[in-house]
């Protein structure tokens, strides 16, 4: 399912649950960070610049192993964050509580622990999208709202007044690091620029088609996902551009930040709802369910596992017995054993899926056998690793639970 048709009903799933998850109010340690159901935007923020990742838990604080926690009562389904360029303890936020409220524009100032109403008037009643503070003068905050388009403040948010009309409807926006006025709008008919605090807007890349987030920074760098072609960059504020990666599909990058103790390290959210990790600024990415055993070592070690047990059913680089046949059975009805690359189904199960799979067998399929006499845990390990390492980006972004969003 493509990401223009998924986003949408992703976000009325979502408000669904919503209710329930804004009554909570104490810090709540929530686990692995790919458990979280829908994640839609990132950033690093606050004085000891940790990551930080809103959605369908409110905002969430991430350490250093991806573990997620709380910090507070959620203010409801967070679909845009921005944090304050100099104040460390400030965020802004927009987007819903619940399916019939939209939260308007939000303040806290400590770090989403609790959050206020700051907007007047009718911006009260509005969900935003996208926000983007201006880093040279931060009481200057763009936001874009399906409802009322693009929208205008010059005084933190408590007031907000219309902004130019966009050229369609805005996935993210960004304001150029040295200009208040210089902002720039990822679309649904491309990324686009207004040198007039939004007043004109003129087409920044080529590509006619959706550009689903832009990242603005120093020196006229800037970085943007273009939807079937991949994540670009231009060094010359947009006048040309290089591809960082394109192996994409039919998948989306939403979101992405860079970790500032780590500058090849990117995260990103994808449109599936998951976070994904690179290590290598953007060329290569990993689901971060299991990021940590996607090493070298561990792949290589868990494909002379699969090859010396494993490919004499599955087939070479998991293509399956019957490759292009994954119904087949054998001479005795059974299944045939499956692929376990891209044509298969084994990325619609958990890392703990496959894993318990090898170490017990199937109860559907008796050919499948128990490992767990022959395989101890660091073998298990090892070989999911090297199956991962078959999987595309798409499969990797619709692993586990996500995998229904990504069915056709």
């Amino acid at each position: 399912m493509s990401f223009l048709v998924l986003l949408p009903i992703m976000v009325a799933l979502v408000l669904l649950q919503a209710p329930a998850r804004a009554e909570k109010s104490h810090v709540e340690v929530l686990g692995s960070l790919h458990q979280v159901s829908f994640i839609t935007a990132l950033s690093f923020a606050g004085a000891e610049q940790r990551l930080e990742a809103a959605g369908s838990e409110g905002l969430l604080w991430v350490d250093a192993n991806l573990q997620a926690r709380r910090p507070g009562r959620s203010p409801g389904v967070v679909m845009s964050l921005a944090p304050h360029p100099d104040l460390p303890g400030v965020r802004y936020a927009g987007g819903y509580k619940g399916k019939d409220k939209r939260l308007g524009f939000l303040l806290s100032e400590d770090g989403g622990a609790t959050w206020r109403q700051r907007a007047k008037g009718g911006d009260q009643a509005l969900a935003f999208h996208a926000l983007a503070v201006a880093p040279s003068a931060p009481a200057t905050i763009y936001g874009f709202a399906k409802e009322a388009g693009l929208r205008l403040s010059h005084d933190g948010g408590r007031s907000w007044q219309a902004g130019g009309k966009l050229p369609a409807e805005a996935f993210d926006l960004a304001v150029a690091p040295n200009d208040p006025k210089s902002v720039y709008a990822a679309t649904r008919a491309g990324l686009f620029a207004s040198p007039d605090s939004g007043t004109t807007w003129q087409r920044r890349h080529p590509a006619k088609a959706p550009a689903t987030f832009v990242n603005a920074e120093t020196g006229g760098r800037l970085t943007s996902f273009i939807h079937r072609h991949g994540l670009v960059r231009s060094e010359d504020g947009g006048r040309t551009w290089s591809d960082i990666s394109t192996a994409y599909q039919d998948r989306a990058l939403m979101d992405l930040v860079i970790d500032p103790g780590n500058p090849r390290r990117f995260y990103a959210a994808a449109d599936t709802g998951g976070v994904m990790i690179s290590n290598d600024a953007g060329q290569s990415w990993l689901s971060i369910e299991g990021w940590r055993d996607q090493v070298p070592e561990r792949i290589t070690a868990g494909r002379r596992v699969f090859e010396e047990n494993c490919q004499a059913c599955h087939g070479e680089k998991g293509r399956g017995e019957k490759p292009g046949d994954i119904h087949a059975r054998d001479e005795n009805g059974l299944p045939v054993a499956p692929p376990l690359d891209d044509s298969g189904h084994g990325w619609h199960h958990a890392d703990a899926q496959l894993a318990q799979t090898i170490r017990e067998g199937s109860p559907r399929n008796e050919r499948m056998i128990a490992w767990k006499d022959l395989l101890d845990g660091e073998a298990v390990r090892n070989v999911v690793a090297y199956v991962k390492s078959l999987w595309s980006f798409r499969s990797l972004a619709c692993q586990g639970r996500r995998h229904m969003r990504c069915m056709h």
